[in-house]
């Protein structure tokens, strides 16, 4: 019994210690350095100048804000890898509504948030201290309500950027692309609509 005890608990040890070395847990942040909302003019469908209806409405994001959220990555043979995150982004939406009977746009600052979850295929070069890697791999986001039914939920994200190892962290700055899919139709009527194309410089710390 006792010799079956000591090789369950030396097979468990090997498993951990295995799966240490196959997943790292960490965290990945960064800044965007392109806007979340489209900067554009909208005029309404239906227009009215004997009403505060608005007859011309800019929407555009706010200052840059930051993503930062968990991170796990799964090595797999030759120089593979897959890395999953789940980023948090929060939002500024700006507008200025143009209406006949004010002098100056009537302005609002509405602030939302996101989650961002990449799913990236990761190849990192073989060795050396400091070792390229190239990812890319399907992104979907949630944005929270009530504008999130009108937004695309779903891209594609590819990025490229350096691994470091330093004592038992490794350091990876990098810098990520994202092409979304079109907003559906609602978003023009609700007078938002999201950019295509969105980047972000990241750097994650994994473990």
């Amino acid at each position: 019994m006792r010799p079956f005890i000591l090789t369950s608990i030396l097979l468990v040890c090997c498993l951990g210690a295995s799966a240490q070395r196959l997943i790292s847990l960490g965290v990945t942040g960064g800044v965007p350095f392109t806007p979340f909302f489209t900067d554009q003019t909208f005029t309404p469908l239906v227009l009215n100048p004997f009403s505060a209806f608005p007859y011309s409405v800019h929407s555009y994001s706010g200052l840059n804000e930051y993503l930062v959220g968990p991170t796990i990555e799964v090595l797999l043979p030759s120089n593979f890898s897959v890395e999953a995150d789940a980023l948090f982004r929060p939002l500024k939406l700006k507008q200025q509504k143009y209406v006949i009977s004010s002098p100056a746009p009537l302005t609002s600052t509405t602030n939302y948030s996101s989650w961002e979850i990449p799913l990236l295929l990761k190849y990192r070069a073989s060795s050396g201290l400091i070792r390229p890697f190239f990812e890319a791999g399907p992104n979907f986001r949630a944005v929270a309500n009530p504008i999130g039914s009108l937004l695309s939920k779903a891209g594609v994200s590819a990025g490229a950027g350096i691994n470091v190892k330093i004592w038992h962290v490794f350091i990876a700055p990098q810098v990520r692309l994202t092409h979304w899919g079109k907003d559906r139709g609602g978003a023009v009527l609700n007078y938002v609509a999201s950019e295509r194309n969105q980047g972000e410089f990241l750097v994650g710390f994994t473990f």
